[in-house]
């Protein structure tokens, strides 16, 4: 059997999106049932949140000298062997102080996971495949989610958390066992080149490459729109809905069901040219869902946030992708990770209290600011300093990407192991 690297990658990131989907809704039950509080579960949110604002700046150096498919196999074994100790620690009816290390570190082979697979991706799959790969495996993960999260909720009907908690590890071992036959352009990394890992001398040639810096910045807009999706959903269900759940499950739904479309319109909307226009019709929606209350028509603007923020984040990520060396991917992801961090500290807190005060207060300002984004890329990309700021860098921008695949492992066929 001969199957792509660009599949065995999505299958795996498919897998392992079906057990975190399962994660989100086992750790808040077990917590819940066993403290009777959300607050351990709010402490479980807020050290992800940690790790994602200031592990980074341990996990890029860090994988960019390891070896990213090694990595990530052991990490999908790692998690398994995680959820197999929490399964443990409730079959046995220990205390919780023994569950929320292992929850703690649950989150953190998260953040290794993601960081780890960016640069996987860009040194498995050819440049010339990776705007299909993007958009399809966007689509596929969203899928995944969604079945991660029904799955858990119907097996906790019929079985007990402990074996629930083992389905749950054995999504990572699948995952791991997919991510083992990745072939992968990998090269030991010699005393000098390894010290050339480090943040300094990556934010010393930063310095001279103000376009990819934009391009990261810029990136941090579809996060944010996500944010500020999850953070109004439930204030606009008990303010205009009564509180009823079921327009919960019929707006998140509608999100993920356009986001899951971008398979089919991913490449045409994820262009170069349609970029800032995704952008700008991201914030439109936005902006509409202020202003209109009936379920209908909210339900077509949620799944229009969801198609337009899932195609920018394909543009972004694909772009991104096939920029700088391949041994500075994880220290460039992270610091996207780090941008997007900062940036949701100096804004959210300011969406929270609009939307417990009038959640249409926060579609506004969020609209705007995504009218800002896309007008901010529009002018950038006419720009004679900042033409490149979308795109890829320098000479690579003007040649074929078919031509720059030669140091990446075949992607057309590879043998199964």
């Amino acid at each position: 059997m001969r199957v792509s690297n660009a599949r065995r990658i999505i299958g795996a990131n498919a897998v392992s999106n079906v057990g975190n989907g399962m994660d989100s809704i086992l750790i808040a039950k077990l917590l819940y049932d066993q403290s009777g509080s959300l607050t351990l579960f709010g402490s479980v949110v807020v050290v992800d949140y940690v790790f994602s604002a200031l592990g980074s700046a341990y996990l890029g150096p860090w994988v960019d000298r390891l070896n990213p498919r090694r990595l990530l196999v052991a990490n999908e074994l790692a998690r398994a062997l995680l959820l197999g100790g929490v399964a443990l620690v409730v079959a046995c009816a220990w205390p919780l102080a023994w569950m929320l290390p292992l929850l703690y570190a649950l989150k953190l082979g998260a953040q290794v996971f993601q960081v780890a697979m960016f640069s996987l991706v860009s040194r498995s799959v050819a440049p010339a495949r990776m705007l299909g790969y993007s958009s399809t495996n966007a689509s596929v993960s969203q899928a995944a989610l969604l079945l991660g999260t029904a799955a858990v909720s119907a097996a906790l009907m019929v079985a007990s958390p402990v074996a629930v908690l083992g389905a749950d590890a054995l999504t990572f071992l699948i995952s791991g066992c997919l991510l083992r036959s990745v072939r992968v352009h990998h090269q030991a990394l010699s005393a000098t080149a390894q010290a050339s890992t480090a943040w300094g001398p990556f934010l010393r040639r930063m310095g001279d490459r103000q376009g990819l810096l934009w391009h990261i910045g810029l990136s941090a807009c579809n996060s944010l729109a996500i944010a500020l999706i999850n953070l109004t959903l439930a204030a606009v269900v008990a303010q205009r809905f009564a509180g009823n759940s079921w327009y919960m499950t019929l707006f998140d739904g509608a999100f993920a069901a356009g986001a899951m479309l971008v398979v089919f319109v991913g490449r045409t909307l994820a262009a170069q040219r349609w970029a800032a226009w995704v952008v700008a019709a991201q914030g439109l929606a936005l902006a509409a869902l202020g202003i209109c209350d009936h379920a209908l028509v909210l339900t077509a603007l949620y799944a229009a946030v969801g198609g337009c923020n899932a195609a920018s984040v394909v543009f972004f990520t694909s772009q991104l992708q096939l920029r700088g060396d391949s041994d500075e991917k994880g220290r460039l992801f992270a610091l996207r990770k780090m941008i997007v961090a900062l940036l949701a500290v100096l804004s959210l807190p300011a969406l929270v209290s609009l939307s417990a005060y009038r959640v249409s207060w926060a579609f506004y300002v969020g609209g705007m600011v995504m009218g800002l984004f896309a007008l901010l890329m529009w002018a950038l990309s006419r720009s004679t300093a900042y033409g490149e700021c979308l795109y890829r860098d320098g000479v690579e921008a003007h040649q074929p990407i078919a031509s720059r695949s030669g140091d990446f492992p075949s992607d057309t066929q590879i043998h199964a192991q």
